[in-house]
């Protein structure tokens, strides 16, 4: 699974603050590189709240209980 967006971003930019060098010689910062890579990808860096909207809502994430029997409460294969 590929990971894209400001948690995959902040893999790349680790308390470490890894540098690489470019091909100009000069050193670069992997989050800066981890950043430029999503947004050719995407056109921008999507927020949480991208994210969020997308997910469809299931009975059991407001808590109701799940039941084996209920088949309204399992989810459907992607």
């Amino acid at each position: 699974m590929r990971r894209t967006g400001r948690g995959g971003r902040h893999i790349c930019g680790n308390p470490l603050r890894r540098l690489r060098v470019n091909s100009d010689g000069k050193q670069v910062p992997l989050r800066y590189v981890g950043e430029q890579h999503v947004k050719e990808d995407l056109g921008r860096i999507p927020m949480a709240q991208d994210w969020l909207l997308q997910i469809r809502p299931q009975r059991w994430m407001y808590g109701q209980r799940l039941d084996e029997e209920t088949t309204s409460t399992k989810e459907e294969p992607l």
